[in-house]
């Protein structure tokens, strides 16, 4: 599992990580300090060297949490990974953090 915690910034690849081994990831878990509202949601979406994958969650309905543990993808070593971040509707951007499990 990795923790992360991170400023938002606009530009992909600021916010991009460069995988070191080639690996599988199994979840994503995300969260903010304050729901968002039943006018907002959050869509949390990792991609992979610019292209997003099919782990996904949205945070909405004034709920703080969401999880995808059903989907996966691989990737190899080099390959460039980071989670987007898209909210639609009108709510206050908050802090957030996520995590993903990978092996």
């Amino acid at each position: 599992t990795a923790p992360m915690t991170t400023l938002c910034n606009t530009t992909e690849a600021t916010n991009e990580y460069v995988m070191a081994r080639a690996g599988t990831m199994t979840a994503l878990y995300a969260l903010v300090t304050n729901a968002e509202g039943a006018a907002a949601t959050l869509t949390f979406t990792v991609d992979k060297n610019g292209s997003a994958q099919a782990v996904t969650c949205t945070i909405g309905n004034s709920l703080s949490s969401c999880n995808d543990t059903s989907h996966t993808f691989s990737w190899s070593a080099g390959d460039r990974l980071d989670v987007s971040v898209v909210q639609v509707g009108t709510g206050t951007i908050q802090q957030f953090s996520y995590s993903e499990t990978y092996y």
